[in-house]
């Protein structure tokens, strides 16, 4: 027997316990490294797929991104589709003329538009018709009633007298009774010739309106080109004028006197007379040799006054 052990069976038994003991802490110990191993794998695969997603999730939100983009400009068009569907008026005024249909095809913007007076800002008047219809290749024709515009030729010796702003009197064959006032807007730089005659085209913008002007109706206008206050006139039969003196034949004690004047201002009917004569002398007309006919100082002569006739427009189309 061993000393150590006095009890064989049991230090048998003990034996047995440690070497299992010791098999169960090696399976241990390796099914712990597998462990260790499997986690330490698992930690490197997850910071591989963390490297990719962090390469893929930049390209995947652009990706994203344009895709919203091209969606928003989808909505876009569609939206614009939709607004051009209705029909909006760049101002306000009365619609003339409809020249189409629904699902008509249309020719694009600026195709059969009416000509305009060269330099003017209202169409070309025809000189056989009063109507605004050369604009008819718009679907729709709307005239601005607000405000009027005469447009009319005039000879060149006239208009070569004409300046913006300067005021005139339009009358209008259709209503015998009524006079506007209004002012010259532009005057073409470019001549009109039909028939050998040179005219120019000058726009005459209203000063008011009446309900019963009409687009195309006939207008005449008499423009004051150059103005005198407070001046001595003379009616223009009485001013004679030979080898450059102007005279003036006074009616002085029962003589005729021829007296030398200086003029002004010659309009239609009179002419100023700025030296030579005083107010309420007498002058002799040549139509009436034995009376005489008081010069005046009337307040606001306007001479130098010509006229034109033309068509009205309306302000706008």
């Amino acid at each position: 027997m061993n000393a150590d052990c006095p009890n064989g069976l049991q230090c048998s038994q003990e034996q047995a316990q440690l070497a299992n003991d010791k098999s169960k802490q090696n399976m241990d110990a390796i099914s712990g490294q597998s462990r260790t191993n499997s986690a330490s794998q698992q930690i490197t695969s997850a910071r591989d797929n963390l490297a990719v997603q962090t390469q893929v999730k930049p390209n995947a939100l652009a990706s994203a991104q344009a895709q919203v983009s091209s969606a928003q400009a989808q909505v876009a068009a569609a939206q614009l589709a939709v607004n051009e569907t209705t029909l909006t008026a760049p101002t306000s005024g009365v619609v003339i003329s409809i020249n189409g249909v629904p699902g008509e095809s249309v020719a694009g913007g600026g195709s059969g538009a009416t000509a305009q007076a060269p330099g003017s800002l209202a169409p070309q008047p025809s000189s056989s018709s009063a109507s605004g219809s050369a604009a008819s290749s718009g679907f729709m024709v709307i005239d601005d009633t607000s405000t009027f515009v005469a447009v009319m030729p005039f000879a060149e010796t006239d208009a070569a007298r004409l300046l913006a702003n300067q005021t005139a009197a339009l009358t209008f064959d259709a209503i015998p009774n009524l006079t506007i006032s209004g002012h010259v807007l532009t005057i073409s730089p470019a001549a009109t010739v039909v028939s050998n005659v040179v005219d120019y085209y000058v726009s005459f913008v209203l000063n008011r309106t009446d309900p019963r002007l009409r687009e195309g109706m006939t207008a005449n206008a008499a423009v004051t080109v150059a103005q005198a206050d407070n001046a001595v006139r003379v009616p223009n039969a009485a001013v004679h004028t030979t080898g450059g003196t102007t005279t003036v034949t006074l009616l002085t004690n029962g003589q005729q006197v021829p007296t030398e004047v200086v003029t002004g201002v010659v309009g239609d009917t009179y002419t100023e007379i700025k030296a030579g004569l005083n107010e309420g002398d007498k002058v002799v007309l040549p139509s009436l040799r034995t009376t005489g006919t008081p010069t005046s100082g009337g307040n606001g002569f306007r001479g130098g006054g010509f006229g034109g006739g033309g068509i009205v427009r309306g302000g706008g189309g």
